[in-house]
């Protein structure tokens, strides 16, 4: 039922939404099923937003823009291994659907890959939201470009980190290290994507070897 019905009825419903409360220690990623939904939502190529209660969009909002890095390690902390279930009926049941599927690291890798593109997601709804373009926000948009490039997503990436070059040229001038730092990321993702003529114009644009 785990590994097929269930997988099934995933796919079939299109979308699944992960409420993210606390957004400090989501509960649902202590569950063993709410996990084994996540990788059967990845698994299917099936749509992963995250939604957060009222009461914790704002400081999810502003910990996105000043602490990205704490809430990757706090929500891509997956080990459904150590998870709980309503009973160790359907604890042992998920995880004979885990051996059979995938096995625990594969799984583990996969609902983490799929909750960082969540995040990734919710980030570029703060930026387009608050309108940012303040350090903290050009900050944010450098390391979302980060993350969709760890996740091969690389038009994303190029999208901003040239969002982040833009406003990081303009408030903090073109020798700023910061905007050094952003010249030569994007310009790596230029040649990774074959681009090697855009990538050398960028470097010699902002007198980079």
């Amino acid at each position: 039922w785990w590994s097929s019905t269930f997988r099934q009825a995933v796919k079939t419903i299109g979308r699944t939404l992960l409420v993210l409360a606390p957004w400090t220690a989501p509960v649902p990623l202590t569950r063993a099923w709410c996990i084994w939904e996540i990788f059967c939502t990845v698994d299917t190529d099936t749509e992963l937003r995250v939604l957060l209660p009222a009461a914790e969009r704002d400081a999810f909002a502003d910990a996105l823009v000043r602490d990205f890095d704490s809430i990757v390690q706090v929500v891509c902390a997956v080990d459904v291994e150590k998870a709980e279930a309503h009973s160790d009926t359907d604890r042992d049941n998920i995880f004979a659907a885990v051996r059979e599927t995938c096995g625990f690291h594969k799984l583990n890798v996969a609902a983490a890959g799929g909750l960082r593109g969540a995040l990734a997601l919710a980030g570029a709804q703060v930026l387009e939201e608050r309108n940012a373009a303040g350090d903290e926000a050009l900050g944010l948009a450098f390391k979302l470009a980060w993350l969709y490039k760890d996740q091969g997503k690389l038009d994303e990436a190029k999208a901003m980190y040239e969002r982040a070059l833009a406003g990081r040229e303009r408030t903090l001038g073109a020798d700023h290290p910061h905007t050094l730092g952003t010249v030569n990321n994007l310009a790596g993702l230029l040649n990774q994507v074959g681009d090697a003529a855009a990538a050398a114009a960028l470097r010699e644009r902002f007198g980079c070897e």
